[in-house]
């Protein structure tokens, strides 16, 4: 092989690996929108259940989907939140998943910490998680439960709590600032 043949060899290889650098980027990219667009159909599927869940189980009456807030440059945002104010004082926090991962556990745990700051008008309420998902491994489920954090499957295309016997959630008091 001649110089000229191994310059334009390794050209043609330069090329070849900055092209296809650009299609794994692409195929990156166009496979976080998908799981986004997955994410956003699973929270919308679980939604209508987790109001009657959140509603019957926990006595909760406000429900909101995906709700956000801003507070200083800072941003909240929950796959499903629901409250209640009166007699009953609390405040529901629901990560929806599918499949469903130990860090969904570590991400629900942030929230309800995080939760205060952004939420003062719910200062003092018990605040509860809520980890619904579709596709739930035994050993991830049995953490979830080990959390003290309800737990939410889809059974018979509806979404059920499974309330293991004895089980008693835990009620966090986030901090408020």
């Amino acid at each position: 092989m001649t110089d000229e043949q191994l310059k334009a060899a390794v050209a043609d290889l330069v090329k070849t690996v900055k092209e296809t650098s650009l299609e794994i980027r692409e195929l990156k990219r166009q496979s976080a929108a998908r799981d986004k667009k997955w994410g956003t159909f699973t929270e919308g599927l679980a939604y209508p259940a987790m109001t009657k869940i959140l509603g019957e189980k926990l006595g909760l009456d406000t429900f909101m989907l995906r709700p956000k807030r801003r507070r200083n440059g800072e941003m909240s945002e929950y796959d499903v939140m629901g409250y209640t104010n009166g007699a009953r004082n609390a405040v529901a926090i629901v990560e929806v998943k599918s499949p469903l991962r130990d860090d969904a556990i570590e991400q629900l745990e942030q929230q309800i910490e995080d939760f205060g700051p952004f939420y003062p008008e719910h200062a003092g309420k018990d605040v509860y998680g809520v980890i619904a998902g579709v596709d739930i491994p035994e050993q991830v489920a049995r953490k979830v439960v080990a959390k003290v954090f309800y737990l939410a499957q889809i059974h018979d295309e509806e979404f059920e709590l499974m309330v293991p016997r004895g089980f008693k959630p835990k009620a966090f008091h986030p901090r408020t600032s």
